[in-house]
């Protein structure tokens, strides 16, 4: 059953199931009261990456603008799986980041106000 399905800044149906959302909170038990950030660097994220070897594997990134476990301005990072013909995507993990992962082709990015 889905918890969420959004639309990504590049047109993609992004869902988070409970299967996943479960999985997320086994491997990461910090996220489990941020379900509104993963939902929002989602639809409105600040950069979103391709991974290198896995080509369907997106690596979306938003700033959490909170103090998460001590440590100020932590990213949000989720692991979407997007199938390119039918503009879907499915969330497959979540984490939280201090920065972005060094390779991959950046797919977007928001420029910061300036």
């Amino acid at each position: 059953m889905a918890i969420f399905r959004v639309t990504d800044t590049q047109g993609y149906d992004v869902t988070l199931d409970d299967e996943r959302w479960d999985h997320i909170l086994e491997g990461h038990p910090e996220i489990a009261g941020l379900l509104d950030l993963l939902e929002e660097t989602i639809r409105d994220p600040n950069l979103v990456k391709r991974d290198p070897q896995r080509r369907a594997i997106h690596y979306y990134y938003r700033s959490s603008e909170r103090t998460v476990l001590g440590r100020e301005n932590i990213l949000m990072s989720a692991v979407v799986e997007r199938l390119e013909a039918n503009k879907v995507g499915r969330v497959m993990t979540a984490h939280l980041v201090r920065k972005p992962r060094r390779d991959g082709e950046v797919v977007w990015f928001r420029p910061q106000p300036t």
